[in-house]
């Protein structure tokens, strides 16, 4: 019985990992293939307004203002939410992933930073993947960008 559980395990790490890669390819892709465009004719007024707060240790919160703060000047959201509940966007859920961002064509990205600990303890890395899992099939057709950050 034992062993069956561990292959429940490691094949729930292998499907995080390989999303997570997957993630990760596709922004690479994204960034190379940009369009650098130069400061807004409107001043210095960002795209979008960023709702909420960054939760967790000092470094979880830079990582995540980081990535919304890249988000915002991309010109591509017209709002982005911190650590807000699904539904409070028009989505299905009360989970409350790190940042959605509502681009201006009117689809979402939802984006999930994995902490140090998500990353380095099994239990807490299976309950994150169980997270975005069920995010994703409550919400059907949304992006969904589960981050691997390791300190370092």
């Amino acid at each position: 019985m034992h062993g069956l559980a561990d292959g429940i395990f490691w094949s729930g790490v292998f499907a995080f990992v390989s999303a997570s890669i997957n993630a990760i390819k596709t922004g690479v892709r994204s960034i190379k293939n940009a369009k650098i465009e130069g400061p807004s004719q409107s001043g210095s007024q960002p795209c979008c307004k960023i709702h909420g707060k960054a939760h967790g240790s000092a470094k979880h919160q830079a990582r995540i203002m980081k990535e919304s703060e890249m988000m915002q000047s991309s010109g591509k959201y017209s709002d982005i939410y911190l650590n807000k509940a699904l539904k409070t966007v028009g989505l299905k859920g009360s989970q409350r992933p790190d940042i959605i961002g509502k681009m201006v064509n009117g689809t979402f990205d939802v984006i999930e930073v994995a902490s140090k600990t998500q990353v380095s303890t099994s239990l807490l890395g299976r309950q994150l993947a169980k997270k975005v899992a069920l995010m994703q099939a409550n919400n059907p057709g949304v992006i969904f960008h589960p981050i691997i950050w390791l300190y370092g």
